[in-house]
């Protein structure tokens, strides 16, 4: 590679970190998981307790099946930054370059422009910029499986504490997030070959064991008093509330399926050519692919689990083969197409995006001590204002909140954008039927122009705007 093509891989790859992180607060829009984590993120820094304060009438108690490690790292950053989005979401999209950085230069490589190449790949890929922006966890869980990973399959160190510490970087995994724990399933099975060949002495199986078990064994007598009745029971209540832990429906994305053609095609070729070489060498990747539709429910953000592999695998196969250099070109091409029209999108709404206009207009409305009901947009806002916040997102429970809100947190105002008004106008209904609401005021940003925007946003459901209005609960 031409140190003139080094210089232009090198500012690409610059400018699609720097466009990153400019749009950092703006994209996406303020949403329901962000919300959860940012308040429970904030309550752990406020009080040492992992709770769900923007609605504490969703889940009781402690919210403890995630494990401690990413509330904190993001109570860390309220505590030497402040509170706010950027002091939030910065947290996630540092670990997804630390992801970036491992993958391209620590797992060796043997070509100079495959850095490059698997740089430009992720950097453009809009389901990993998503992750690294969106406010929860999956990048720094993918930062420790990326680490096991890369010493359990990259590296021909075999000592006691090397292995240790492979056991360590699954259990930090766990204790992240449990739904990343089906990717720990080949280095359980690369452990167990290495076990079979007698390349495996049992001190490094217990080092390795237990450098796993006691930190998740310590989590588990902290957050369960070490009750698998306890464990259970939290568990059942996610799943009434959410979508769960696992349950596949083999859910693929519109912008995955270009990456699903391209491994297909790959082991198709590698049969017909290579009688499948390059697949046993990378089965642990493969295989990792395979689990995930098998046992992860993806509805969205879970996909960067493996959007990663993806990119590895065809890089790899590039390699060393000019010939074989469409398929990530064909692949790269396919993702700027993508992240043009999502950084075409973020751009021209840009000045419905602005939250720092949305705070100055609530400051003006609502005073601070208040305790606001509504729409999960106006989480950062309201807390920066100093008001208490209660979210109405559960479209099944309506009238189950609003009567808490009502009764319990005996809220002050009730807030909500236009968007969410117009997709759900019971919600507003069922808060006005049941209390003396008066507009006080409106947050009105300006419509994106232009015939190619307005087509976009015709075509597609999108969260783009701020704008709403905010009602005072009157008292009798």
């Amino acid at each position: 590679m031409t140190n003139r093509l080094s210089l232009i891989a090198v500012s690409i790859v610059l400018g699609l970190i720097c466009i990153s992180l400019i749009t950092l607060t703006t994209s996406p829009m303020v949403w329901y998981d962000e919300v959860c984590m940012a308040s429970e993120s904030l309550s752990f820094f406020k009080t040492g307790e992992i709770k769900l304060t923007a609605n504490p009438h969703v889940l009781s108690g402690e919210v403890l099946h995630y494990g401690p490690l990413y509330f904190i790292c993001t109570a860390l950053s309220f505590k030497l930054f402040g509170f706010g989005i950027f002091q939030f979401r910065i947290v996630a999209w540092l670990f997804g370059m630390l992801i970036a950085y491992l993958l391209a230069f620590k797992t060796k490589m043997g070509e100079k422009y495959s850095a490059y190449l698997f740089l430009l790949l992720i950097l453009s890929d809009v389901t990993f910029l998503k992750a690294s922006h969106n406010g929860r966890m999956e990048t720094l869980a993918i930062v420790f499986i990326v680490a096991a990973f890369i010493m359990t399959f990259h590296s021909r160190k075999r000592t006691l504490s090397h292995f240790s510490f492979i056991g360590l970087m699954c259990a930090c995994t766990v204790l992240v997030t449990p739904r990343s724990g089906f990717l720990l399933f080949p280095i359980a099975i690369q452990i167990f070959i290495l076990i079979f060949k007698n390349q495996f002495s049992m001190l490094k199986f217990f080092g390795l064991a237990l450098s796993f078990i006691i930190p998740i064994f310590i989590w588990f007598g902290y957050a369960y008093h070490f009750s698998l009745v306890e464990l259970v029971n939290e568990f059942k209540e996610i799943q009434d509330v959410g979508s769960g832990f696992t349950g596949s429906h083999f859910r693929v994305s519109s912008v995955h399926v270009h990456l699903i053609l391209a491994i297909t095609a790959i082991i198709l070729l590698d049969g017909v050519k290579n009688k499948f070489n390059f697949v046993k060498k990378y089965w642990y990747y493969l295989t990792g692919i395979v689990l995930f539709y098998l046992i992860v429910k993806d509805y969205g953000p879970y996909s960067v689990y493996i959007i990663w592999i993806f990119y590895l695998l065809i890089v790899f196969w590039s390699e060393g083969n000019k010939r074989r250099m469409y398929m990530p070109l064909m692949v790269l091409l396919i993702n700027v197409g993508f992240l043009s029209l999502k950084y075409f999108t973020v751009f021209s709404t840009l000045e419905s995006r602005n939250m720092s206009y949305v705070s100055l207009e609530i400051s003006k409305l609502i005073p601070e001590g208040s305790t606001v009901a509504g729409d999960m947009r106006y989480f950062y806002s309201v807390h920066k204002n100093g008001s208490t916040f209660r979210y109405n997102e559960e479209d099944f429970a309506t009238e189950k909140f609003e009567q808490l809100h009502r009764e319990v947190d005996n809220y002050d105002y009730f807030i909500i954008s236009n968007k969410r008004n117009k997709d759900y106008p019971k919600v507003l209904k069922t808060y006005a039927a049941n209390s003396n609401l008066e507009l006080i005021g409106t947050i009105n940003l300006k419509e994106p122009e232009g015939r190619l925007i307005s087509l976009i946003l015709s075509k597609f459901p999108l969260n783009y705007s701020y704008s709403g209005g905010v009602y005072k609960r009157l008292r009798d």
